[in-house]
């Protein structure tokens, strides 16, 4: 399976300080008969996207610069499949209708998708803490002294993200 990217930079904000950028990206998926143990026919799909990165402004900003023994970045993104009409502009299509190799559901994405599935209509992608196995999103249980892993998930998703949602 190989991945082709081709970017087209849209957009970007003119403050250093925070980040503000959407890219309108073309994804191809192929499939080629090496995969055919695992009854995949060898095929192709490319879908365009609207990819928007926000960084945080708020609870998650404070929390990266009061952290003395965690290293995160406040940096979230909302990804959403686009199809161009005639007029040459682009409207928004549901996950539900993508190709071959993308999935169908929202997920969550901490640089490389996650088995963790949202009822949003985009991907969402963010530095997330996640558990050692990579299977869930850190959350906060009965035993545990010190919640930062769940607060920064919490601030992450409602301010990065958020913010990237919203510039979307």
């Amino acid at each position: 399976m190989t991945l082709q990217f081709k970017n087209v930079k849209k957009g970007v904000a003119k403050n250093t300080s925070m980040v503000d950028l959407s890219i309108l990206i073309q994804v191809s998926v192929e499939a080629n008969s090496e995969l055919i143990n695992f009854k995949i026919t060898s095929c192709s799909s490319s879908t365009s996207w609207i990819v928007t990165w926000a960084s945080g402004t708020s609870r998650s900003n404070d929390l990266a610069l009061k952290s003395s023994t965690k290293r995160v970045l406040p940096l979230g993104s909302v990804a959403c499949p686009v199809t161009k009409t005639e007029e040459g502009l682009y409207k928004t299509c549901s996950l539900k209708d993508l190709p071959f190799g993308f999935y169908h559901s929202s997920h969550v994405f901490c640089y490389l998708p996650l088995p963790v599935e949202t009822s949003f209509p985009v991907h969402i992608n963010g530095s997330f803490a996640v558990t050692s196995d990579r299977r869930r999103l850190s959350c906060k249980t009965v035993d545990d002294k010190d919640s930062f892993d769940s607060d920064w998930n919490e601030a992450l998703m409602g301010d990065a993200v958020c913010n990237a949602y919203i510039l979307f």
